[in-house]
Order: structure tokens, then sequence, then C-alpha cells
């Protein structure tokens, strides 16, 4: 054999031996503060397409040329049939044992096996995974744990995965401490926006109740099935709903997958309202509904990893469909259109997000893991702000309507001054000395005939006597007016009319009048339905803010509720000025429902409750505080008074925290003036005064960049002086 060709043979002998020792994954260093550390870097992993290995093949060793590092910290490999060995090493370089958590960062997979090595060489076997009833996990949790304790030295543990859903091996490691603190972490923000959602739920059901529109019913049940899907994807539902049903814990993704898409597709139809718009869109939209049904009845019997590929294939035939059909309707210049495709297009990016991220297409983040809740969190609030657009909409059709009913009430008067509908003459006793053949298109009983030689007492309404009477003595003095009031026929049906009438006179002397009678009786009954309609838009408006402010209530009652089991002053504090925000903010809508107007807030008056409450809110720790306002009366628009009212709230909270420590008494001035075409609001104190090279922009402080980031977002300036305590000037325009 050639020399060349045995150095050849030697280089690849070494080559795939360097690769064998790059590929092998480095020890896990396991101590007593381990913090979530991510462990798919340090994990050997085997794929066992036949599901057959067992646990003394793969200890063996034959098998050690097939295990290989994955690389990276989340190791996912989408939906497969396979079974998954992943081999983790550790070491303990202490001399005592340490006692730590192993967590399977997913709820969703079928069977986890867990081999850990004995003092002897044999395995113990451990199992979990949600085929298995969820009392029998070592830890009640959402997620798989398992508590281990490391002696010192060097140890290799094996674990087995077998799912029909996507594989999806994110293994953390955890001291039982850092664990504990990640669940009193996680677990209130999680909470709090599954009441959030359940609250925008049981609302919108309670405006189906109050005003019976579909599209309420539909939203509130999207939500609720949206409510239901989260729960089943972050595992809460098999912990609280239904630990005992293990099968159904499998099933239940599919199926609340295809429930929320149906009802998302219900809510398409009444909201955009394609039966009357669009029945062709109508139809394709029913069509749809139908497949989110049958998809949903196959769910039940399917195997589950083809009923989540058809919940997949489903939700993408959904997005491409429902986004079109927004667009379309905004196209045609239906303006909530707008919000409502962004507000879908957002929330399924977020859970075509997570669906990318399940197969392992995106890294870990919280954008991809969280995509779903991410895009819910925004499609609400974009719903909301459609809700102001549709209610915008609504307020702009009110005017439109009023002006073309004004136009039409000066159009119809110049036509009652230039043609002849019922000509009449009375003498000066109100005698009728003529009339017109046309009144016979007024009454159905009387004619022309019957009415001459008359008094128009016979022929009016007994109620509107008194306002005729005071209408003819300003007609016959030369006050020309129109009056409406209602003429009674023989059967006592009152007709609405309308009379325009000037005097008649001979030699100087008035010796009768003359005018036109035009039948109003369809423009009233319109007018009437008009005005009652415009009622029940006000009450209406009138209804959603104050329901702004009692959700609002409703969220500051939680923050005060979670508050009460929290020790530590800083998270306290934390809270409760989120409590104050909110308050501001729902004091401005507390302000508009009890105006007459629902555009502008009375914003003296909105300081001054919202400066009082805040000074009673720390009366116990600045019980020496007196508060001085000069509040000049100023309107400003709803948009702006949330902002300043954000402002006028963190500039008071932290002078009332900061400026008097130390100091048992002191004054904090407020004051509103107008200054040319801008509004000067300024907070100042005798206090201690700021710091030397005091910045709001470098400072760390969340409440000082918010009062710094409001004042931009209002076109104001923001001038701060120190001296005998501090000055805070924001100077901003009346208007946009």
């Amino acid at each position: 054999m050639p020399r060349s060709l045995y150095i050849c043979i030697v280089m690849v002998l070494l080559v795939l031996s360097c690769q064998s020792h790059l590929f092998s994954a480095t020890p896990f260093t396991i101590n007593p503060s381990l913090d979530g550390s991510r462990l798919g870097q340090y994990l050997e992993i085997l794929e066992d397409p036949s599901g057959s290995l067992g646990i003394d093949e793969v200890r063996s060793g034959k098998m050690d040329a097939s295990f290989g590092s994955y690389g990276r910290e989340y190791p996912a490999f989408g939906f497969t049939r396979s079974a998954f060995w992943a081999r983790l090493t550790t070491i303990n370089p202490g001399t005592e044992p340490v006692r730590w958590l192993l967590e399977l960062d997913t709820p969703h997979m079928d069977s986890v096996e867990l081999y850990v090595p004995g003092e002897s060489g044999d395995f113990t076997l451990r199992r979990a995974g949600d085929t298995l009833a969820f009392k029998s996990r070592e830890i009640q949790f959402r997620t798989f744990v398992f508590s281990l304790v490391e002696d010192p030295g060097v140890r290799t543990y094996y674990l087995r995965f077998k799912t029909d859903g996507t594989m999806d091996l994110y293994l953390r490691a955890w001291s039982p401490n850092s664990f504990i603190a990640l669940m009193n972490r996680d677990l209130p923000v999680l909470w709090f926006f599954y009441s959030f959602i359940f609250i925008m739920a049981c609302y919108n059901l309670y405006m189906y109740f109050s005003i019976r529109k579909t599209s309420y019913l539909s939203f509130s049940m999207f939500i609720a099935s949206y409510l239901v899907l989260q729960m089943v994807l972050d595992g809460y539902s098999y912990q609280f709903l239904w630990p005992s049903m293990p099968w159904w814990a499998n099933h239940s993704l599919a199926v609340s997958m295809f429930l929320c898409l149906l009802f998302s597709v219900l809510h398409s139809i009444s909201f955009l309202e394609t039966r009357k718009a669009a029945p062709a869109v109508h139809c394709v939209l029913l069509g749809l509904a139908l497949i989110d049904c049958i998809g949903m009845a196959l769910a039940f019997v399917l195997p589950l990893q083809a009923a989540l590929l058809s919940a997949i294939y489903a939700t993408f035939l959904n997005i491409a469909i429902l986004i079109f059909v927004a667009v379309q309707f905004a196209y045609r210049g239906y303006t909530p259109a707008r919000y409502y495709y962004a507000g879908w297009g957002i929330f399924f990016a977020g859970g075509l997000v997570h669906i990318f991220w399940s197969y392992g297409f995106l890294p870990t983040m919280i954008l991809s893991s969280r995509g779903i809740m991410i895009g819910a969190t925004l499609m609400i609030v974009l719903f909301s702000r459609g809700l102001g657009e549709s209610l915008k909409k609504i307020q702009n059709e009110r005017a439109r309507l009023l002006k073309e009913l004004e136009k039409s009430e000066e159009k119809y008067r110049g036509l009652v001054e230039n043609l002849n509908d019922v000509i009449f003459s009375l003498d000066k006793n109100g005698n009728f000395t003529y009339i017109s053949s046309s009144i016979e298109r007024i009454s159905s009983q009387y004619i022309a005939e019957d009415i001459l030689g008359k008094n128009f007492i016979d022929f009016i309404h007994p109620d509107d006597l008194p306002g005729v009477f005071e209408s003819r003595a300003r007609t016959l003095d030369g006050q020309f007016e129109p009056l409406e009031y209602r003429l009674v026929d023989r059967d006592g049906k009152a007709v609405y009319v309308r009379t325009s009438s000037r005097p008649v006179y001979e030699g100087g002397e008035v010796v009768g009048i003359t005018g036109i009678i035009t039948d109003i009786t369809e423009q009233k009954r319109a007018r009437d339905q008009l005005n009652a309609s415009l009622i029940e838009k006000d009450i209406l408006l009138k209804e959603i803010h104050h329901r702004v402010k009692n959700n609002m209530q409703i969220i500051s009652s939680l923050l005060n509720l979670q508050m009460d089991g929290i020790k530590d002053e800083h998270q306290k504090i934390a809270l409760l000025d989120c409590q104050s925000r909110i308050y501001s903010m729902a004091l401005v809508h507390e302000r508009i429902y009890k105006s007459e107007t629902f555009e502008r807030v009375d914003f003296a008056e909105y300081i001054e409750v919202l400066a009082n409450m805040l000074l009673h809110s720390h009366a116990g720790e600045r019980a020496g505080i007196k508060l001085e306002m000069k509040l000049e009366s100023v309107y400003i628009s709803l948009e702006k008074a949330v902002s300043c009212g954000l402002i006028v709230n963190e500039l008071i909270t932290n002078c009332i925290r900061h400026a008097f420590s130390g100091k048992e008494r002191g004054t904090l001035m407020i004051t509103l003036r107008s200054q040319g075409e801008k509004l000067l609001l300024q907070v100042a104190d005798d206090g201690k005064g700021l710091p030397d090279g005091f910045d709001p922009k470098e400072q760390g402080t969340l409440g000082v960049r918010l009062v710094h980031m409001l004042v931009q977002q209002i076109k104001g300036t923001l001038e701060i002086v120190s001296g005998n305590g501090a000055c805070f000037k924001v100077l901003f325009p009346a208007e946009f």
C-alpha cells in the first residue's frame, strides 16, 4: 500500500477522533445557586426512529457514536414520531451533596423517563408525562420537574422522550429556592393576564345583554375560548381544570384551537355584518366556520398528532381568509375594519411565531414563546381602539344627520314660502274665508266646503290652542314666524302641520290672516326618532366611559389585593405607583361620563380631585404636607387629559415621597393657567430640592422617565428649577 494512502487514513482517523471530541458534551456543574440554567448545550442527543431502544442498549457504549451535541440552548425537533434519548453528564465539585431540580420546560410531553444512576452502576427509573394523572407528578407544577440529589463527583443521567406533539427538549436546572422564586415571579403575571382576559369576556357578554348586538356575544365567546386555549398551552388547564383526565388533557389543545378559530369566524360575520354587506363573503365565512366545526369534531377521534397538524393547517387557512376579508372591508371605506384586520393580523402573527417556534424554526425568547399571549393583548387593545373609532363614527354620523336635518328644514321652509300646499285665509275673528282643495291631502275626511265659514279653533288640537293663540297675536302685530301644531280630523286623528301666515291689511287696518299649511307628520316622526336615537347614543357613550372606569377600578382593586401578600416595601411602592396611575386614567373617564360633553374634561377640577386623593393616600407618612392650588378652569381633550393626568400623578407622588424627607411640614403648590395659546402646569414644593446635576433624561426611576416621555407626547416642554425646593414647569399647547 502506498505511503501516501497510509497518511490519508491516519489523517481521516485523527479528524474523526477530533470531531468526536468536539461534539462530546461538557459536564454541567451542579451547585447550590442554580437559577434555571439551560441545559441544551450540555446534552448529547440520540434519535430513536423505531422507539425500541432500552436503557441497557443506550448505556452499553454501542450507541455512543450516534449521540451528538445539538449545540443550542433549546433543542426542538417539531412534530416527529421518533423517540429521543438525551444524555446529561453532571459534576459536583464540592464535598457535600447538592439538592437540585431538573425541569422539562414544556407542559406537553406524552412520556418522560429519567434514569438516575445509582452507586452500584444501576439506574433508577422515574416517569412523568401528560398521559399520566397530574397527581402522579413529583412536584405539582404545570411543567415536569424532578427533584435530584447530586453527590460529589461525576454522574451521567439518561432521559427518554416520546410525544405525539412537538418534540421540545427544553431542560433547565434550578435550585429549590430559585424555582420557588420563579413561581412567585411568574404566577402573578400570568394570572393577572388571565384575569384581564376573563374580565374582557364578561364585559363583552354584559354589553351583549345590554344592547343585544351579536358581535359582542361572539367576541366574548372568542375571548373565553382563547383563555381556555392559553391555559392549555401554559399547562394550567391540566393542573386546575381537569387534573384527572389525561386523555382530554392531550386532546384539549387541538379542540380549543378549533373552538377559538370557530368563534373568530363568527365574530367576523357579526362584526362586519357580512350577511347584508357582502353575501358572497358571508357564504365563504360560513363555509370556513363549518370546516372549523368539522375539525373540532374530528379532533376527538383522530390521533393526537394528526389532530394538531389539522388545527395548524386550519389556522393558516383562517389567517388568510379573515385578513383578506378585513382588508376588503377596509378598502370599501369601513373604518373600524382597519383596527379589525390589524388586531387579527397581530394576533395571528403571534400565533404563527409560536408555531414556528414549536417547529424549532425560531430561537426561544419572549416574543416566540409568548407570541400568542402578546398578540392577544395587542389585539384586545386594537379592538378597544376600533370600538372608539366606531363610536366616533357614530358621533360623526350624528352630526351629519343633524346638519342634513337643518338643511332639510331650511329647504322645506323655503318651499312652504314659495309653494301653495294648502292656502287659507281667515277673517279678523278667525273664521275661514278661503281654503284650497289641497286640504284633502292632509285630511281624509274633510273637504274645503266643510271648513269654509268655520272658526280655526274647531280644527286644532286642544293642547295646541294656547300656542296658536299666541302665534296669531304675534302675526297680527307683524311678527312673521312659522308655527307647528296639530290639526284634528273628524275621527280625532291628529295631523302635524306647519303654518306660515301673514296679516291682511285693508286701508292700513288688519282685516284677517292669510298663509299656507304644510303636512309635516312624517318629518316630525323622523325627527322624534332621530332625537330618541341621539339620546340612546349619549347613554351608550356614558355607559362605555363608566365601564372603562369600572374596569380600571377592578384592576386597581386587584393590585390592592396583590399588595396584601407582599412584604417587600419596594414591590409595594411599585404596585402603589401602578394603582395611582390607573386611578389617574380612570378619573378622566369618570369626569367624562359625569360631564355634559364627551370630548373635553375640566382639567382644573380633575387636578383638584387627583391631588387630594394622592395626599390622602400618603397621609400616614406625610401628614404635615399642606396643599395649595391655583387652578384656572381649563378644558382639554380626552386624549390629552390622560397624558396630563399621568404627569400630574407622577410629579405629585415624587414630591410627596422625596421632597420632604427629614421634614415634618411642607407645602405643595400646584398651578394651572393659560399663557397665550399654551397652558402652564406647575408643581412646586418648599422641600430639600433636587440633587446637583439632576437630569430627567438620565434618571433610572420610571416616574421621572415617564414624565419626560409624556411631556414629549403632548408636544410640551419641561423646565426644572431647584433652589429653595423644587419646581417642575410643563408648558404645552392647548390644542394639538
